[in-house]
This record gives C-alpha cells, structure tokens and sequence, in this order.
C-alpha cells in the first residue's frame, strides 16, 4: 500500500520522455566545467533509512575542486581524495590510512559524483517535470532492480542541483539494537558553483601535503606520520 501510494504521488506532476533528453541534459551541464579549467562546487549528503523519512538518518558534507583540469581535490564522506598528473591519493580520517594509487584518469572526464552511463544501459523510464527552479528528470527502474527510481535536478543554468537514488528493495538493519527493515535512499545537493578561483576554499590540499616523494618511493608527510600507507600503485616492469 506504502510503495502504491507514494508512487502515484511520485509521478503524478512527470512527463515520460525519451532517454536521450536527460543525456542531453547531462552532457550539456557538464560542458560548462571544461577541460583544462578551474571549477568547484559544494556537496550536501543526505542517508534517509526509508523513502517517506522526512529527517535524514546521517549528514555529510563535501566538495569538489578542479584546478586547471590537472590537481583535484575531493571530500567525500570521511574521505579526502587529491590527485595530480601522476598520483591519486586517498586519507581515511576514520580508518587512518592514506592510499595511493595512480591517478584515475575518470576524474578527468566525469564531471559528476555519479555515473549517468549506467541509467542509460538500464531498462528504465525517464519523466521530466519543469519548475519555478529548473528541470528534474525522474528515471523508473524495472520493479525487481537494484534501484527503485533515481532523480536528478538541474538549476536554471543547466547544473545539477539535486541528485536522489532509492534502493529497489528493503533491507535488514541489524547495526542498532534490534534489527528492522529499512528502504534506503540517499540524496545530494550541490551548490556554490565557482568557475575560475573558488573563493570558499580554504586551506586547499594537493598530493605534496601529504606525501613525500624521495628517489622513487612515497612517504607519508609529518601532517600524516600516525597514519598507515598503503601503496596500491601498479609496479612498471623495468
């Protein structure tokens, strides 16, 4: 009764679209943060444990910064993610480890935290309902999918405002003390786009505050000398 409920309540403002229209929109909002330039914006998570929760169960805040298509850096969760031309470089502030790898050349491509190319090679249905504040595209997946739908917002300039994903089927939570059934759903708010020098950036990090670099190998930085270093990089045959 729950999920006939909130559906007919879910789509009853929505057009069905052809797929191909919500690519477009992602494609063209990615198309303001070019390559090789200087951008960065703002991320609010939210982790709600069933669909119609109205106070989210956890909060997390991030960001993204781009300089000149070269440096990134990411905070995400209770991870910092730098990475150069050469190096990708992860800090667990909870685990106390720092990984290093080498550089993903996805970050250089992908201009969002999420994979629009998945929800194309899905067999779902896309609506789309225009606002006061942009345009949203609400993709619909197969009754037994992983997922259950997936929303995402653009802003009247084409940038994603608004990112929301809900899980296909309930779950077991067994993490408090007594187990109950939850339907998670998360969502992401992004904001403070800055194209050019990100003026709320403070105290900005790149890979050589953290680690050191002497006669090839990797070294954790003072800043991180309590931290264990995990070199994931792939050895190049001499």
């Amino acid at each position: 009764m729950l999920h006939l409920l909130f559906s007919t309540q879910l789509f009853a403002q929505w057009i069905e679209v052809e797929k191909n229209e919500f690519k477009q929109a992602i494609l063209q909002s990615e198309k303001q943060m070019i390559e090789k330039s200087t951008y960065a914006y703002q991320t609010n998570y939210f982790f709600y444990e069933l669909p119609t929760d109205q106070a989210p169960k956890l909060t997390y805040k991030g960001f993204i910064h781009c300089e000149q298509g070269k440096n990134f850096e990411i905070k995400q969760f209770d991870q910092l993610i730098v990475q150069n031309s050469q190096l990708n470089v992860t800090v667990d502030s909870i685990m106390k480890y720092v990984i290093i790898k080498d550089q993903d050349s996805l970050l250089y491509t992908r201009k969002t935290d999420f994979s629009y190319e998945d929800f194309m090679k899905s067999n779902c249905k896309v609506h789309r309902k225009k606002t006061n504040d942009g345009t949203s595209y609400l993709l619909e997946f197969p009754q037994n999918a992983k997922y259950r739908s997936a929303e995402i917002s653009f802003d009247k300039k084409g940038l994603v405002s608004r990112y929301e994903l809900m899980a296909g089927q309930e779950v077991i939570d067994d993490t408090g003390e007594k187990e109950k059934n939850i339907q998670p759903k998360m969502e992401i708010r992004y904001s403070h786009y800055e194209f050019g020098p990100a003026t709320w950036m403070k105290n900005k990090k790149v890979v050589a505050d953290i680690i050191e670099e002497r006669e090839g190998l990797c070294y954790l930085s003072k800043a991180y000398s309590g931290y264990t270093l995990v070199d994931l990089r792939i050895k190049k045959e001499q």
